[in-house]
């Protein structure tokens, strides 16, 4: 793949590479969820120390009053994460700098894919190349993603991961060899190592399946994809019982997520938002996972079941709330104007009167923040109106695209809508925006 690449590519993968590492300069360390940063810095600091793979966490109960650290093992968070840095670290040690670099050169490698992944979807069009081109311009100079690709946190990775999945399964859709549905499974199974969102993907497929292809063809495609997933979920399950005696198929974290996304908009019916406050008020623990992270996981998503269960129309409304959510300053496809601001700034608490103070303070900063939102919705207006022309002149190059933004709205609608969570599958529209832009390239 790389030998046919022209210049410009490399040299737009240059550019990414820059634009990445100027926020680097902007946002160095753990700046952006930086809790969750931080176990992944102690984890890969415990790995290296010779302590395994585990945690160093205070396990007091938080009324005691009392401090008791000890060594747990990891099991609340993905271990591939753990692996990409501890492998930087063996050269430069636990320096989260260090691990951004890096990580900025790796993430903008997401151009060249984005590259790839028109050329596939617009491969009927004279000016294919030209969509393609631009397509990947956007991918390196757009700023939240370079601020994404920067943040020491799984998400950058998972977009390499996104779209090699959506490139090999477009291919499928277009020429039916097994070899992509093979390359698709082993990526949705090695997803799990750094964000378990895909599992349930094969089942969306399912369908499309059936409807493009023989019903024999279709079940052997779902088989081999579940069968992968199958054997890398496994592996993981054995690793998670070998650290903790523990069967924890992926990760912990179901259970804090139907929980924490029921009062999203603010704590309702006695559930709480915020990690710490769920494991200060509800778990009676200073860490989230420990101690006994797996009973308190299972416990909150059985209470999350059980709210839904006996408020079905207060849970509707939550997730009717979602929607519109989806397109505000922190929303799906701008996802997340609020990380270029301050430690503690909430744009949507700052508009439009205390948005004036602001400007008045930093008047170029406030009119970066004010103009990306701007410039997404207006970006997502072009990507809406580039996927219909595109739909409208053929299905199946576009077909699992529309599936996976499908499922990545419609899983995350039912939980939770943190906009980090959509932001490996922002790449999949960047195509689009240009075709919603110029209509005659798709001559």
């Amino acid at each position: 793949m790389i030998g046919s690449l022209s210049k410009k590519v490399f040299l737009i993968y240059a550019v990414a590479v820059a634009v990445r590492l100027l926020f680097v300069l902007l946002y160095p360390g753990a700046n952006y969820y930086s809790g969750i940063t931080g176990e992944y810095l102690d984890a890969t600091s415990n790995l290296l120390h010779g302590h395994g793979l585990s945690a160093y966490v205070d396990i007091a109960p938080y009324s005691s009053g009392l401090v008791h650290y000890a060594y747990l093992p990891f099991i609340g968070r993905p271990l591939g994460y753990v692996l990409f840095f501890a492998a930087i670290a063996l050269v430069t040690g636990v320096v989260p700098v260090a691990f951004q670099i890096v990580q900025a050169f790796v993430t903008a490698f997401s151009v060249i894919l984005v590259y790839k992944l028109a050329k596939i979807l617009f491969h009927k069009s004279i000016n294919v190349e030209k969509i393609a081109i631009a397509a990947a311009w956007l991918a390196a100079l757009w700023p939240n993603a370079a601020r994404f690709d920067v943040a020491l946190l799984p998400d950058g990775l998972t977009t390499l991961v996104m779209l090699g999945i959506a490139i090999v399964l477009t291919k499928y859709a277009l020429y039916r060899n097994t070899k992509h549905i093979i390359i698709a499974g082993i990526l949705l199974g090695g997803s799990i190592y750094l964000r378990p969102d895909l599992v349930l993907l094969p089942f969306f497929l399912l369908p499309v399946f059936l409807f493009m292809m023989p019903w024999k063809r279709a079940v052997g495609a779902f088989g081999i994809l579940i069968i992968i997933l199958g054997a890398l979920i496994g592996v993981n399950t054995w690793k998670n019982y070998a650290l903790s005696g523990e069967f924890v198929p992926l990760n912990l974290g179901s259970g804090t997520t139907m929980y924490e996304g029921i009062s999203q908009f603010g704590d309702t019916l006695g559930t709480t938002y915020a990690d710490e406050r769920v494991a200060h008020n509800k778990l009676n623990t200073k860490q989230l996972f420990y101690p006994n992270g797996k009973e308190h996981d299972q416990a909150l998503f059985r209470e999350a079941i059980d709210t839904i269960e006996h408020h079905p129309l207060f849970y509707t409304t939550v997730v009717l709330r979602r929607i519109p959510l989806l397109f505000t300053v922190r929303g799906l496809f701008f996802s997340d104007s609020v990380s270029f601001s301050k430690k503690g700034d909430d744009l949507s608490q700052r508009f439009p009167g205390r948005y004036i103070t602001m400007f008045k303070e930093a008047p170029v900063a406030t009119m970066a923040r004010f103009l990306s939102p701007l410039l997404g919705w207006a970006l997502l207006i072009a990507v809406i109106i580039g996927f219909v022309r595109s739909w409208r002149r053929s299905h199946e190059e576009h077909i699992m695209i529309l599936v996976i933004l499908f499922y990545f709205i419609s899983t995350h609608l039912a939980t939770n809508v943190e906009p980090r969570y959509f932001y490996p599958a922002i790449p999949l529209l960047y195509a689009y925006t240009i075709v919603g832009l110029r209509k005659r390239l798709l001559q």
